[in-house]
């Protein structure tokens, strides 16, 4: 067979733990802008589309399996959902006191777009590619992220709902919650059959 003057084989390199903990990092910073642009986009109340968004970064980041500090909802439409770190479960986040997203805080985090075009620029210098890779992640991440959300639509609702209803949630309460959805989606599954 005649090699192909066009192409050649990539040398591939297995991922560094710190560079798919990022990776997977973009995809949860993304879920909640996806959430907002799915289930947001006709809405006026401010505070409900940053309950949704907020949803979309918490019910994302239990799928992938990180544990849940909390979530919070500001009057003013701003909001912050506060992940674990890697290898606490949300039980024992709740036990403990790592990172608790205050409503007191004064200084506020960067977009998550801003954060998303960073994580991609890290890994794109990590893996020593180009502007084009930093950009086909982050289009490839949205894709993901889309279809994480749609996939858990009812969880991110149900989550949102009741954190409009509260203001703030603990990480065993989103985590309740989620269970709750996951079991009555199952039984109208079932009455269906």
């Amino acid at each position: 067979m005649d090699s192909l003057p066009w192409w050649s084989p990539v040398e591939m390199r297995e991922a560094s733990q710190s560079e798919r903990f990022h990776d997977r990092g973009l995809l949860l910073t993304l879920a909640g802008p996806m959430a907002e642009q799915i289930f947001g986009s006709g809405e006026d109340d401010p505070v409900r589309r940053a309950a949704i968004h907020e949803s979309g970064h918490a019910v994302l980041g239990w799928a992938l399996g990180r544990g849940i500090v909390d979530v919070l909802v500001r009057p003013d439409g701003s909001g912050a959902a506060t992940m674990a770190p890697i290898g606490v479960s949300t039980a024992a986040a709740a036990t403990c006191e790592c990172a608790r997203s205050g409503g007191d805080r004064a200084q506020r985090l960067p977009s998550d777009g801003r954060n998303a075009v960073a994580v991609a620029w890290l890994l794109a210098a990590v893996r020593e590619k180009g502007r084009a890779y930093a950009r086909e992640l982050l289009r490839v991440r949205r894709h993901e992220a889309r279809i994480h959300v749609n996939q858990h639509a009812a969880l991110i609702l149900a989550v949102a709902e009741e954190l409009l209803k509260a203001g703030r949630l603990d990480g065993l309460q989103v985590e309740t919650i989620i269970h709750r959805a996951r079991l009555e989606k199952r039984s109208r599954d079932l009455s269906r059959v």
